[in-house]
């Protein structure tokens, strides 16, 4: 008898540590952080790559999720290739897109606008 309640006992707490390792990792799963969506461009006023004939005053860009308009993660490179100085990065309506406004008017030659953004909406 006491073999039997010997592998009982082993049996036993072989499957209690499998039930502890499955429910172990349902929680982990359960409560793990989520992973931030991938986020693109969708669209910009002026148009990438477009010609312009007044000084642009304010840039648009529309991306495919909700943005973090974070001051530092935006700029502005003149045609000289100096970076240009930026007033404001504001929300606009529905949080996807951003108006990026610069501290003088763009006018003459090509600019380049560049952004480092993390999508605030978060997929599992």
């Amino acid at each position: 008898m006491a073999l039997t309640l010997g592998r009982t006992t082993f049996a036993g707490r072989c499957v209690a540590a499998v039930a502890a390792m499955v429910i172990a990792g349902v929680v982990i799963v359960a409560t793990s952080s989520p992973v931030w969506a991938h986020i693109e461009l969708a669209d910009s006023d002026p148009q990438n790559v477009s010609t312009v004939a007044e000084p642009v005053e304010q840039i648009r860009l529309t991306f495919t999720n909700d943005a973090d308009p974070a001051l530092d993660q935006f700029a502005i490179e003149g045609p000289d290739g100096n970076a240009v100085p930026l007033v404001s990065v504001e929300p606009a309506g529905d949080g996807s897109t951003l108006i990026v406004t610069p501290a003088h008017p763009l006018a003459g030659g090509r600019h380049r606008v560049s952004w480092a953004i993390r999508s605030m909406t978060p997929t599992r």
